[in-house]
């Protein structure tokens, strides 16, 4: 069609509405399989098709006005705006900048841009390509070519010359491991022992530089497979299968001989010499794991079928050598006769050979005879013999007749030469003698055959000819060959098919031509068409043959063709019938169908309704149609099979399930072949289903239902070859409950609990698709709902042929066992936390009092100050900065004495959701819009005795790294209360708690989730996950100590991509008696005396000046001795003594005996680094009326000596 008429096609604008033509272009749009983009100058996304969001993950919704950015690796980015520009100014139009999927999945993609308008508007239009495949195949190609070049190099060495010497092999196996980048190449051979064993040697080894040679290793020197544990290798390798994996994927016997050689990675490849298991070559990986590819494996297939040759070919050689020894040895001695005579033709000498030869006994009694008379038949002579000999001093391949003693004729070839003195004078002949008169009968015979078999070929109904391999002209065209083509032999002779036939023709019939010779086979070609002289154009059925001189040279090819024109009208006139027939006979027992491949159109038998149990009415009649009947796990086997047939143009039979719409499994086989037009292009195919459900459950209860079995101490499985479930013994049933009828053809993965990772059922399938035994744990899951552990054993079954037919799994619960290991584990773990928490806590202690004294001077004179200032000071800013720096040091030294268990603070009951929805108030005001909080109570019991402040703290924390893990992707924070009893379960993952009742506080949020190595050490202090300033790593560590220090415990559930779930249980208690806590009021003094009494000058000075602007009168001193004697000097002259807790000399708490020794009622203050656990009796006998924690502030220091100093007037 030309582009005028094509355009005349193409509706205008106006005779087509906007809707139907949006429809159409949309339409098309999605129908293209690259990924399609609209995309405006700043990068916004206007437009995609349904391939984009299919393959990337978004919704149309989300994709449409998002930046193009999103769309690429964040490491790409900034060449992506780099791309954008070069485009838009016009430098490029394409780029190989990989797509990211919603997922974080990347794809390689070819994009090309081109600037265009759209919607009325300036856009660029891109199309992406996927390369992934384009990728994958240049690196495989390129690693296969290096493997065939070095194939060239081996077969070089190994073929070039019979008598190949060792270097030779070495040669070709060093090209071989260095293109294949082993670390050793092998080569074993293989002898039988007279006990029938097969023994292997190492006999010829390459390793890399640095790798140890092996090759005087005498594990390695006449070993045999089984006595090494290795029968398995020699199973598989006599089978002419190659041994292949990692060296985890092998049992571990076999593991230990790797070990031994430091292999990771190993191919083993079988050696054939004349289709016996001559030996095998080794290539393996010492340094790295390495996954060996099929054109890999093919290639290197290919050198050991090429080594195998060179072996065959040394044995031949080194067999003819010796046949050529015995050769020269009988001939000498009896096959050729030698002889010397005069030229007269008196016999002087002749070899026990020509006696023989011509019918004497002895020497003796031939020599009274003369060559001359006696020996040449009547009808020649010896003159010419003489004639020759005399003129040029030989004879060479004289062939007459000779007689024999009895007078019969022999034919003899004779070669001879003149003996002559220094004069020239002939002395005598000598010569030799061969009977050649069953060669001359082989010619005559030979003679007769070839004149049979001109005739046979002259009158074959079949055309045949021969060409010459060089010029492919004709050399040779019988007599059918003449009639068909009207052409005579003599025509032809010296000349081409371009000479005769058009060229399309003649273009054909050179490439089949050269297509057989380079291959040196035969080429059957089902039919060609060819333009006859008279006969018009005739369909050949030809089949052509290479002829090869005696070194392999291509010198001649025939070919024979057979006229099938008629034939072929009658099979398309046949065909239609002869199908319809054969479907009408089957459908006694199964049904058939037909796929019309132009219209997608697909027909069924009512046979096939009934056993896929639809109604016509209820079937969208397509292929795409009957796939979705098709058991899921079946599917893709059955459309690879169709598909896979459709290529090889071959017919194809297989065998899979279907899923009916009421759950029912059927069995059935299915058989297919397709049918083609002259182009080669497949036009229908036809088919037949047969129901074998009944035929295959009785096969199996007959082949796998034994009494063994059924009575074996541990669960069995039996599946096919996909894994569907065949058979499962009472046991099983007992262990699950789950009975073969439930489960029968269902793959096992319905026990699946989600515990156990894909990485171990992938090793699971490697290993035992690779012929090997797998053991393992898996947690699964009975019918009931309850979990257990069971050790699984599971390995394949094989088929005469070697392939796997079923497997076998055989399962014992091991629940009990498991339980007690976690067990042990979980109070080891916590044990080795208990000593570490312990050994931190010495720590904290001994830096808590120093580090606090060194913030109090920081802390109090910035507040005094501030107070000092005017509102308008320009300092007040820095002084807020300076505060709060010396309070988060001082919330730091707190977090770690909660942490270390050193610092218990005062406890009442609390309501959990009081505190919980102040929390969450706080966090609302400080989280993204794109994370929501949820908050659900599921209890009435929501009182706990605890300090409000420390469990504040604990459920801000853990909320915020809830917010932080989704701070990116955003997501669901949820804080969740409930009271639970405490069961046996609960109690003895967690020993420590005791109490029957608490409230479970859980806290999850929707992140990626935290990997297991990391969950081990999440407690631990110090560690963390964050970025640098962003978290101190006390955070957690500070959470587990206080909520151990509240009798409680936590625990955390995680997985990588799931997110976290917090768990706290606090102990719950009945008594809501809550008293609110209201901070006093600061009062002014009326000039109270207090003694001030600490080891650092700095406090007693910060104390003095600070107290002083409240009203009352300091009296300070810095060694507690000298306090003493202060206060025992006048007791009635102080209201108040502050002291510090460690001092040296005298501790705060000898100080306050000795003072409360004097005066009983003067209260008392205690200062420190530190709070030490010890009881309120305690503070009661020695008048301290308050603990004041290090570093001081003024408010905090004012309202407790107020509150002392009332409790004093009381």
């Amino acid at each position: 069609m030309n582009r005028k008429s094509r355009n005349n096609k193409v509706p205008k604008k106006s005779q087509m509405t906007l809707p139907s033509y949006q429809e159409d272009l949309q339409s098309f749009f999605n129908s293209m399989e690259d990924f399609l983009w609209v995309i405006d100058f700043s990068g916004k996304i206007l437009r995609v098709n349904a391939i984009v969001l299919q393959r990337l993950g978004y919704t149309e919704e989300e994709i449409i006005g998002m930046d193009v950015l999103n769309m690429h690796p964040d490491e790409r980015r900034e060449e992506v705006l780099t791309v954008m520009e070069e485009i838009l100014s016009g430098k490029r139009n394409a780029c190989f900048i990989p797509l990211q999927t919603k997922s974080g999945k990347s794809i390689p993609v070819e994009t090309k841009i081109k600037k265009g308008r759209w919607s009325n508007q300036d856009v660029l239009f891109g199309i992406s390509h996927d390369i992934t495949n384009r990728l994958r195949a240049t690196k495989t190609l390129a690693r296969r070519e290096a493997i065939l070049e070095a194939l060239s190099v081996a077969a070089e060495e190994f073929i070039r010359e019979a008598t190949a010497t060792n270097e030779s092999v070495q040669k070709g196996i060093e090209s071989l491991g260095l293109a294949t980048n082993v670390s050793k190449v092998y080569i074993f051979k293989n002898h039988r022992a007279h006990e029938g064993h097969i023994y292997s040697h190492l006999q010829n080894e390459w390793v890399a530089e640095g790798v140890t040679s092996q090759l005087k290793n005498p594990e390695l020197q006449n070993f045999s497979f089984e006595a090494i544990g290795m029968q398995r290798w020699e199973e598989i390798l006599i089978q002419g299968c190659t041994v292949k994996g990692h060296f985890h994927d092998f049992p571990e016997q076999e593991q230990r001989l790797l070990a031994n050689h430091d292999i990771q990675s190993i191919l083993t490849i079988p050696v054939f010499v004349k289709q016996k298991w001559w030996g095998f070559l080794v290539f393996a990986h010492c340094l790295q794991k390495y996954d060996w590819s099929q054109a890999e494996i093919d290639a290197l297939k290919t050198a050991a079928a090429i080594y195998g040759a060179f072996i065959e070919r040394q044995n031949a050689d080194r067999a003819l050598r010796e046949n050529e020894k015995k050769y020269r040895t009988t001939l000498n001695s009896t096959t050729v006769g030698f002889y010397r005579t005069t030229p007269g033709g008196e016999i002087l000498w002749a070899n026990n050979a020509l006696i023989d030869m011509l019918g004497y006994t002895s020497f003796e009694e031939m020599k009274p005879r003369n060559l001359e008379d006696d020996y040449f038949a009547p009808r020649y002579s010896r003159a010419l013999f003489k004639q020759r000999i005399e003129e040029c001093g030989e004879v060479i391949g004289f062939e007459y007749p000779w007689q024999r003693k009895d007078g019969s004729e022999i034919y003899i070839t004779e070669n001879a030469k003149a003996i002559r003195d220094e004069n020239g004078k002939t002395l005598y002949y000598e010569g030799t003698i061969i009977d050649i008169t069953t060669l001359k009968k082989a010619e005559s015979e030979l003679k007769e055959n070839k004149d049979f078999v001109d005739s046979l070929l002259e009158n074959i109904p079949d055309m045949l000819f021969v060409k010459d391999a060089k010029n492919l002209r004709f050399v040779r065209l019988n007599k059918a060959g003449e009639d068909l083509l009207g052409f005579t032999e003599k025509d032809l002779l010296g000349k081409n098919d371009y000479d005769f036939f058009p060229k399309e023709e003649a273009d054909f019939f050179t490439s089949k031509d050269k297509e057989t010779i380079a291959r040196n086979q035969i080429n059957d070609i089902p039919e060609e068409i060819i333009q006859t002289r008279f006969k018009g154009q005739r369909i050949l059925h030809t089949k052509k043959f290479p002829i090869m001189d005696e070194n392999g040279k291509p010198l001649y090819l025939l070919g024979i063709s057979e006229d099938i024109t008629e034939r072929i009208a009658m099979e398309k006139g046949l065909q239609k019938s002869e199908n319809m027939l054969k479907e009408a006979q089957r459908i006694a027992h199964l049904g058939n169908w037909e796929l019309d491949l132009t219209t997608n159109k697909l027909y069924w038998s009512d046979e096939i309704y009934r056993i896929f149990d639809l109604q016509p009415q209820e079937f969208a009649a397509t292929y795409e149609a009957f796939l979705e009947a098709i058991h899921p796990e079946d599917r893709d086997r059955v459309n690879i099979a169709y598909t896979e047939s459709l290529k090889d143009k071959k017919p194809y039979q297989i065998e899979h399930r279907l899923l009916l719409r009421n759950d029912q499994i059927k069995y059935v086989i299915e058989q297919c072949a397709t049918y083609y037009d002259e182009s080669d292009t497949p036009i229908r195919s036809v088919g037949t289903v047969q129901d074998i459900t009944n035929r295959k459950l009785t096969e199996l209860q007959l082949s796998q239902l034994s009494q063994a079995i059924d009575k074996s101490p541990v669960a069995i499985i039996l599946t096919n070859s996909v894994g569907n479930i065949e058979y499962v013994n009472p046991k099983f049933t007992e262990l699950t409950g789950y009975t073969l009828e439930e489960i029968l053809g269902k793959n096992p993965r319905f026990l699946k609990t989600g515990k156990t990772s894909r990485e171990e059922y992938k090793k699971m399938w490697e290993t035992i698709l690779n012929g090997d035994i797998w053991q393992g744990q898996f947690f699964n899951r009975k019918k009931n709902g309850e979990t257990y552990w069971e050790n699984d054993t599971i390995g394949p079954i094989l088929n005469e042929n070697g392939q796997i037919r079923n497997f076998i799994s055989f399962k014992q619960d091991v629940t009990k066992q498991k339980k007690l290991e976690e067990e042990q584990q979980i109070i080891e773990a916590q044990l080795r936390r208990s000593q570490k928490m312990e050994t931190i806590g010495v720590l904290a202690g001994g830096i808590a009092h120093d580090f606090n004294n060194i913030l109090s001077p920081i802390l109090g004179y910035a507040d005094m100050l501030k107070f000092d200032l005017p509102k308008n000071s320009t300092y007040l800013d820095d002084l807020d900065h300076i505060i709060k720096g010396a309070k988060r040091a001082r919330d730091l030294v707190q977090q770690i004495l909660t942490f270390s268990r050193l610092n218990d603070q005062q406890r009442k009951p609390t309501s959990l959701q009081i505190i919980v929805n102040e929390a969450l108030k706080l966090l609302r005001a400080s989280l993204p819009t794109t994370i929501k909080i949820q908050l659900n109570v599921n209890t009435e019991l929501d009182f706990i005795l605890a300090n409000a402040t420390a469990i504040h703290q604990v459920i801000m924390n853990l909320c915020t790294n809830a917010a932080h893990a989704m701070r990116q992707t955003g997501g669901i924070l949820t804080v969740q209360l409930e009271s639970i009893e405490l069961d046996a379960d609960l109690k003895r993952q967690h020993p420590h708690l005791q109490q029957q009742k608490y409230i479970k506080l859980c806290v999850s949020d929707t992140g990626k989730g935290i990997s297991p190595e990391i969950i081990e050490k999440i407690f631990d202090p110090f560690f963390t996950t964050k970025g640098v300033g962003e978290g101190t790593g006390l955070g957690l560590s500070v959470v587990h100590g206080i909520v151990v220090n509240h009798n409680g415990e936590i625990t955390v559930d995680s997985m990588p991509g799931k997110g976290t779930q917090f768990n706290v249980y606090l102990p719950a208690i009945e008594d809501r008696n809550e008293k609110d806590f209201t901070p006093p009021d600061i009062f002014m003094g009326n000039g109270e005396r207090i003694l001030v009494v600490d080891d650092e000058e700095e406090i007693v000075l910060l104390c003095e000046k600070m107290l002083s602007r409240f009203g009352y009168q300091i009296s300070g001193t810095t060694r507690s001795t000298e306090a003493l004697d202060l206060f025992k000097s006048n007791p009635q002259d102080f209201d108040l003594v502050i002291t510090d807790l460690t001092m040296p000399n005298m501790t705060g708490l000898d100080l306050s005996k000795e003072i409360t020794a004097i005066r009983e009622d003067i209260p008392i203050i205690l200062i420190s680094g530190y709070s030490e656990q010890f009881s309120p009796e305690k503070h009661t006998e020695l008048g301290i009326r308050k603990i004041v924690m290090k570093p001081l502030v003024i408010d905090e220091i004012n309202a407790v000596i107020r509150d002392a100093l009332n409790l004093k007037e009381r």
